[in-house]
């Protein structure tokens, strides 16, 4: 603190760019952030996103209802940290399912203020144990994406303490090194100025670490250093001219900048500790295995009227969208895989290494901003025909599910829909797998199929875990941590 002028504290308060903070003159140590809650998504100095492993989504995770697979999690991504030289990760994210068409609901663990805590503690104590922090966000009551700069999420006292900012007191018990405001006001105060929540996160949870600004969540950053935000990201020259100002024109809190200053040092002494401590405890194929693992203990069995499993001797025909699209959430969620070629197994060809003589026909093709079902609708109903059970796979893309938009209604598209039923119809057996990360309105076809599986966004191995739960290997014991409503408006809160 001694060593840093005034001009030096002030640059402080405000990142280096968008994933470092300052190091003045090399006087601190400059620790670096990433996002990444399902993965690593480092983003390079060419701009452009590195490959990394994919997880399955939180909604995944938290269908196993297994505390220990969030630890497991935690520590995979903190070694994939490490791999990069990443100081903290940006997640995860504990953010209460109020709506089920919020974008980022795959990003969250459940509707349930318990689930969401332990689910968020437990995966920080895996990061954090590594040598690599974590951030804590969206604190707080950041339930939907529409509009989220501007909203105000108005909530009475007792229910914000007892649903809202309950996981955020569970998972404090953890200690992350940072948490990140969110974009939104409670209340009517914007969070990036909360200073009455900032004194609840330290005063009542013991929360002693940084608090950081969501990426420029910040509208006026004298007022929100002077609320409790330590540092502000990512760089923008405004932030500082207006910083300066306040600190020659005497309206800035100069024990908030005091604060925020030794807030800022500290988790740079400690990054910089960690930074020589670090050393991946998990090989690249045991995270692999993790990762896998996840997917297998939290897809869910919706439905079953003794199709599943699959018997050995029985042809399958798979139709639908191919299911590489499926495997991720958009948004500073998305992990782009490492194979480009061949992101993800489909898992009509997963099946083949079962015995099973398998079909595939691709009864839907996806151009941007469009589904269209393809012409040849006869072929496939001939393969139906031939099939003994017929696999349909169906879901929403990461551009329907995705950080700073909400959807717009929980149905399927009506292509996918009409596939449904148009295979139904002409198959013995119908076996629907559900690609998404929040809920699917399913009263228009449900009926007229054999079985549902939930397969969500089980990352890169997801289908290599649908094929063991499809076949049997597996016992389906994921059970849902979210309320999959008949209607979207039988929820009281749309």
């Amino acid at each position: 603190m001694k060593q840093l002028t005034k001009s030096e504290k002030i640059s402080l308060l405000v990142g280096k760019d968008g994933w470092h903070s300052e190091s003045c003159n090399d006087k601190l140590y400059a620790f670096s952030v990433t996002d990444g809650p399902l993965g690593v998504r480092q983003v390079n100095e060419k701009g452009v996103v590195e490959p990394s492993i994919t997880y399955p989504s939180a909604q995944l995770l938290a269908f196993t209802w297994e505390p220990t697979l969030a630890k497991e999690m935690g520590k995979a991504i903190a070694d994939d940290c490490i791999d990069r030289n990443l100081d903290v990760l940006l997640a995860p994210g504990v953010n209460i399912k109020r709506i089920p068409i919020c974008g980022r609901n795959f990003e969250y663990f459940s509707e349930d203020p318990l689930i969401s805590g332990i689910m968020g503690r437990e995966y920080i104590y895996g990061v954090q144990e590594e040598n690599v922090g974590t951030s804590l966000k969206h604190f707080c009551c950041n339930n939907m994406e529409s509009s989220r700069n501007y909203i105000s999420s108005d909530v009475d006292e007792r229910t914000l303490r007892e649903i809202y900012m309950r996981p955020f007191e569970i998972a404090c018990e953890a200690q992350p090194w940072t948490v990140m405001c969110a974009y939104n006001g409670v209340n009517g105060v914007p969070m990036a100025k909360n200073e009455k929540l900032f004194k609840v996160l330290r005063e009542k949870f013991g929360f002693t670490g940084l608090i950081m600004s969501d990426w420029d969540a910040v509208k006026d950053s004298a007022e929100s250093i002077s609320a409790g935000i330590d540092i502000i990201m990512p760089y923008r020259p405004h932030y500082v001219e207006r910083l300066n100002e306040a600190v020659e024109n005497n309206t800035i809190d100069t024990k908030g900048v005091e604060r925020a200053v030794e807030n800022i040092t500290a988790l740079s002494q400690k990054c910089e500790k960690a930074s020589k401590l670090r050393k991946a405890s998990l090989s690249v194929k045991e995270r692999e295995e993790i990762s896998q693992k996840i997917a297998e203990e939290g897809i869910v069995l919706l439905k079953n009227n003794g199709v599943l499993p699959l018997k050995k001797e029985e042809k399958i025909f798979a139709a639908g969208t191919p299911t590489a699209l499926y495997y991720f959430g958009g948004g500073s969620a998305a992990v782009p895989l490492r194979n480009e070629y061949l992101p993800v197994y489909p898992i009509h060809e997963i099946l083949k290494n079962y015995g099973h003589e398998v079909r595939w026909h691709e009864t839907l093709v996806i151009i941007p901003g469009e589904r269209r079902m393809i012409t040849n609708v006869k072929g496939a109903v001939r393969v139906a025909q031939w099939a003994d059970v017929s696999i349909v796979c169906v879901g929403n893309r990461h551009t329907e599910e995705t950080e700073s938009i909400d959807r717009q209604h929980i149905k399927l598209s009506r292509e996918e829909t009409d596939i449904i039923k148009y295979i139904a119809k002409n198959s013995k057996k119908t076996v629907v797998l559900v690609y998404a990360g929040s809920a699917i309105d399913m009263r228009d076809w449900i009926d007229e199929v054999d079985a549902v599986v939930w397969a969500g966004y089980g990352g890169e191995f997801g289908n290599f875990a649908l094929a063991k739960i499809l076949t049997g290997e597996v016992n389906p014991s994921g059970r849902l941590t979210e309320t999959f409503p008949l209607d979207l408006y039988d929820v009281p809160a749309m």
